[in-house]
């Protein structure tokens, strides 16, 4: 899946792994009801990440991470806007 969308993505050039991780090693916030986390450590300088999981990683998660790569500097709710517009773009 991730081949898939660096691919679509054009970051090709990108080392990316995953990890999965437990949820009790990662802090949540007392009043979250679903305690999950999908979230992306990126090394720009050599073109790398590592997206970090507590449950199975969606065609959704594997964008949304990917594009914080592609533009680090745009926000969450913009990475969660675009992430939306390239899924239902590249699935009809």
């Amino acid at each position: 899946m991730i081949q898939k969308w660096k691919k679509i993505l054009e970051l090709d050039d990108w080392n990316i792994k995953t990890e999965a991780i437990r949820t009790e090693q990662v802090t949540y916030p007392e009043d979250l009801e679903l305690k999950e986390f999908v979230g992306i450590a990126i090394d720009s300088n050599n073109k790398s990440g590592i997206i970090s999981h507590t449950r199975p990683l969606t065609d959704f998660d594997v964008i949304h991470e990917l594009l914080h790569c592609k533009w680090p500097t745009m926000s969450e709710d913009a990475i969660n806007h675009a992430t939306n517009n390239i899924l239902f773009n590249n699935t009809k």
